[in-house]
């Protein structure tokens, strides 16, 4: 034992201490029995996080420093290499780096420090990290692939938005997975090919940084997919999942004309494929061509005459298949006048109306309006609908200013509509959110129509 210590234990040396201050201060010890107290207490706060997944990293970062200042451990002033010190402890918020350093404290980590530690990325990058190593343990197989990935978006923690040193770490979980859908393209089926690319199509929808990172940096995986999908797969195609593809490339904005042209000529030659799709699928069709702008000149008027000439089909149309089909007829710019009343006739069928959504009713009016198809009825059902309580307020700035542009377009004066347009333009809220273009079209349209409104 060294000297000083000796002296702890002597109650005269403690005499001494007190009235001699010179004396170097008593040394507090950490008694083993604290040390394991605290590392309990820690397990216990990993439990209880591992039931709520709410709690941040900054909350478990503040956890464990505490901790380490509980046990007289000295925490460093400068915990992150990457940044300077910010004053107390109470004004820095930790990272992951200051989990490790702080964790390094008590020495080597346990396995609940090491689940803490895990638990400072964010809900979504742990659980796509999750997803991805379970894919490459089992070899990610095309049916079970496809599944994982459509699960995986459906759950809410995927909506969670990611910034910094999260987005990097979510940009390098879509790179490994790329990598694991890249080395099974050859062994594709038809049906895991649709599957894979509409499950791609799907997940890129509801996440940014995969779509980013497909649209900008997997060109080639895609390319390669249609490829597949164009020559040894195609004959072995259903109707519904080369529908499928499409949709799935136009979602993805990747257009792949050469499989656009294999599938249309399918469709063309196959008089048994069209009749068998639904509605749904007739307007997934044509909305997955618009999106990517290939107008293939005999495949679109084939599926405006499929639709015209089979009343009951028509008659089977819900409200999102007719705005996407007039929406997608428009954006390609084919001009059906036979098709656009058939759908105007099914749109003022009692009630039907009432079940469009805004972006429904606005990407219709605005249909009708870029194909220079005047149907007054169809645009004061539109109108009357918009008018019941509290719908005009459930359109975006941008749907208001195309239903206004649309009504203009066509010449189409109702009074009521202009009327509540220009009272929600004025109201608290006024223009805030509308985009320059949509004042624009919003001032082109009150111009056009002859409607002074000096609040505007």
């Amino acid at each position: 034992m060294r000297e000083d210590d000796a002296r702890d234990h002597d109650y005269g040396s403690k005499m001494r201490r007190d009235h001699h201050p010179s004396l170097p201060p008593k040394r507090h010890t950490c008694h083993g029995w604290y040390r394991w107290y605290m590392l309990a207490g820690l397990s216990l706060v990993v439990w209880f996080g591992r039931r709520n997944p709410s709690i941040s990293e900054s909350n478990w970062g503040m956890t464990i420093l505490v901790a380490a200042h509980a046990s007289r451990r000295p925490v460093p002033t400068q915990v992150s290499a990457h940044r300077p010190h910010a004053g107390p402890l109470h004004a820095v918020a930790p990272t992951s780096g200051d989990l490790l350093v702080a964790v390094g404290r008590f020495g080597r980590a346990t396995k609940d420090e090491r689940r803490l530690l895990h638990n400072g990325k964010s809900q979504k990058v742990r659980s796509v990290k999750e997803v991805v190593d379970v894919l490459e343990a089992h070899g990610a197989k095309g049916g079970m692939l496809a599944s994982q990935l459509k699960d995986m978006a459906r759950h809410r923690w995927f909506n969670q938005r990611v910034t910094g040193p999260e987005r990097a770490a979510l940009r390098h979980e879509a790179a490994r997975l790329c990598k694991l859908v890249s080395a099974g393209v050859p062994q594709y089926s038809a049906q895991h090919t649709s599957q894979i690319v509409d499950a791609l199509a799907v997940v890129a929808g509801r996440d940014q940084v995969f779509a980013n990172y497909l649209q900008r940096d997997e060109q080639e995986l895609l390319a390669a997919l249609a490829q597949h999908a164009s020559v040894p797969v195609l004959t072995a195609l259903t109707g519904r999942e080369a529908v499928q593809l499409i949709w799935a490339f136009g979602k993805l904005g990747s257009p792949q004309a050469a499989l656009v042209d294999a599938i249309s000529e399918r469709f063309i030659s196959e008089d048994d494929l069209l009749p068998g799709l639904t509605p749904q699928d007739l307007s997934m069709l044509v909305w997955g061509l618009a999106k990517v702008n290939i107008a293939h000149p005999r495949l679109i008027p084939l599926v405006a005459r499929h639709i015209t000439r089979n009343e009951d089909l028509l008659g089977s149309f819900g409200a999102q298949s007719i705005a996407n089909t007039a929406w997608a007829m428009a954006t390609l710019g084919h001009r059906d006048r036979e098709l656009m009343a058939a759908m105007g006739r099914r749109m003022l069928q009692d009630g039907f109306l009432a079940t469009f959504p805004a972006q429904g009713l606005a990407n219709t009016a605005w249909a009708f309006a870029r194909l220079g198809v005047r149907d007054a009825a169809v645009l004061q059902g539109i109108a009357k609908q918009a008018l019941q309580d509290g719908v005009l307020g459930t359109f975006k700035p941008q749907e208001v200013a195309n239903v206004a542009w649309a009504f203009a377009s066509l010449g189409v004066y109702d009074e009521p509509l202009l009327a509540a347009i220009s009272d929600q333009g004025t109201g608290p809220d006024g223009l805030t959110g509308y985009s320059p273009h949509a004042v624009s079209n919003l001032a082109w349209a009150f111009a056009t129509l002859g409607v002074s409104d000096r609040r505007l």
